[in-house]
C-alpha cells in the first residue's frame, strides 16, 4: 500500500525528526510504500523566518555561540531530509497517517495556524487516520473553542493518540473514542537503535543532559556533584548550563550516539525518556508541568525515575531500574500498536 506520513520531519527538535522516521522505516519494513508529506512551514520553529529572528536575537546578545548552533542545526536538520522521500501531495496515495506528536496542540502556533491540515480536513485521501498524535498541553477550553476540530476527527478512519491525557481531554470535550499507542520510536525494536548509533568508536561515556530549559539549580549541582564522583563527563545536548559542555549542534546520527554512550540520561522531554527506555539507560526525568512527560514515566514503569523538588537526584541515580518490567510495558503496548497499524490498513 501507498501510504503518506503527514508529521514533524524537519525540526530542530531530534525526537520529532526520529519518530517520523522511525513510523516509516516501520512501515517500509511491513511493506508498504512511503513518503512524507511536505508541510507549510509558516509559523513552524524551521521557517526561515525563525531562523532569522532567533539569529537577529543572539547578535543582538553579542551571543555568537548560540547563533553559530542555530545556523548550523538548521543545516543539519536540512540534510537530515536527504533520508526520507517527501513528496508535495497526497495525490495518488492509498493511505495518510497524521503523527506521531503533538501534532493536535492549539497552543503552538504552527499547528493551530494550520489545524484543518493537521486534523484531516484537507486531506483527499479515503483512509486518513492518526498515529500516536497528541494534544500537548492545550487545555479542555482550548480544544472546545473549535466545533470544526470534532467534525475533522470523526471523519477520520481512526484516532489514536500516544498519552492518557490526550485521551481523556477527547473523549470529555468530543466524545471521541481514542486507542493509546506508542511512540513509533518504541515501535520499532532495540537493534534498530542499535544500528543507527553504530559506530561508538569516538564516543565516551557521559551523562547526558537532554533538558528544555534550564536545569533547577540544586539539580544541577547534584547531578555535577555525581559526575565528579563516578568520574563522568556532563554534556548537555539542548539547554547552555554553566560549567556544562555544552554540544547543540549534532547531526540526527550522532545525536542518537550520544543516548548510546550515555551511563545516565537527565531528561524533561518526551523523546528522552523514549531513547532512555530504547537504549535501557539509566534516566532522571524531571516531569514539572509535562503531563506527557510523566504519562510516558508512568507507562513504562519509570515511576521511580521521576525527580520531584526536595529530592536528591543522586538517590535516583543510584537506584538501579527494573528494566524487565519496563520491556514488559514496551512489549504489551508495542504488539497492540503494531496491531492498530495492521487493522487500519490491512
Amino acid at each position: 500500500m501507498k501510504v503518506c506520513i503527514f508529521t514533524v520531519y524537519n525540526s530542530e527538535n531530534y525526537g520529532s525528526y526520529w519518530q517520523a522516521r522511525a513510523l516509516g522505516d516501520y512501515l517500509m519494513a511491513h511493506g508498504h510504500e512511503i513518503a512524507y508529506l511536505r508541510r507549510d512551514m509558516r509559523g513552524a520553529s524551521h521557517s526561515r523566518l525563525a531562523l532569522v529572528r532567533r539569529l537577529g536575537r543572539s547578535i543582538v546578545r553579542a551571543d555568537f555561540p548560540t547563533m553559530w548552533s542555530e545556523a548550523a542545526r538548521y543545516r543539519l536538520v536540512n540534510d537530515a531530509q536527504q533520508f526520507l522521500n517527501v513528496v508535495d501531495s497526497e495525490e495518488g496515495f492509498d493511505a495518510c497517517v497524521i503523527g506521531s506528536d503533538t501534532l493536535w496542540n492549539l497552543r503552538q502556533k504552527h499547528f493551530s495556524m494550520h489545524r484543518e491540515t493537521y486534523w484531516g480536513g484537507t486531506l483527499s485521501v479515503n483512509k486518513k487516520f492518526t498515529y500516536a498524535v497528541s494534544i500537548g498541553d492545550a487545555t479542555e477550553v482550548e480544544m472546545a473553542s473549535d466545533p470544526r476540530l470534532s467534525q475533522w476527527a470523526r471523519n477520520l478512519t481512526a484516532v489514536s493518540v500516544r498519552d492518557e491525557s490526550s485521551q481523556a481531554v477527547l473523549m470529555k470535550v468530543m466524545g471521541l473514542k481514542t486507542r493509546i499507542v506508542c511512540d513509533p520510536t518504541l515501535l520499532v525494536e532495540r537493534n534498530y537503535w542499535k544500528d543507527v548509533a553504530d559506530p561508538l568508536n569516538d564516543v565516551e561515556s557521559c551523562i547526558v543532559l537532554y533538558h528544555f530549559g534550564h536545569l533547577p539549580s540544586d539539580m544541577l549541582t547534584a547531578i555535577c556533584e555525581y559526575a565528579d564522583a563516578k568520574g563522568l563527563r556532563v554534556v548537555s545536548l539542548a539547554s547552555h548550563e554553566h560549567g556544562i559542555d555544552w554540544i547543540p549542534a549534532l547531526d540526527v546520527q550522532e545525536f542518537i550516539r550520544m543516548f548510546s554512550a550515555a551511563s545516565l540520561v537527565v531528561t524533561n522531554t518526551f523523546h528522552g525518556v523514549m531513547f532512555s527506555i530504547a537504549f535501557q539507560r539509566e534516566c532522571i526525568i524531571n516531569a514539572a508541568g509535562k503531563a506527557k512527560v510523566e504519562d510516558a514515566a508512568m507507562r513504562f514503569c519509570l515511576e521511580g525515575r521521576v525527580w520531584r523538588p526536595g529530592i536528591d537526584p543522586r538517590g535516583i541515580a543510584s537506584l538501579p531500574t527494573n528494566w524487565q518490567a519496563v520491556d514488559n510495558a514496551v512489549q504489551k503496548t508495542r504488539k497492540e500498536s503494531r496491531e492498530y497499524l495492521q487493522r487500519v490498513l490491512g
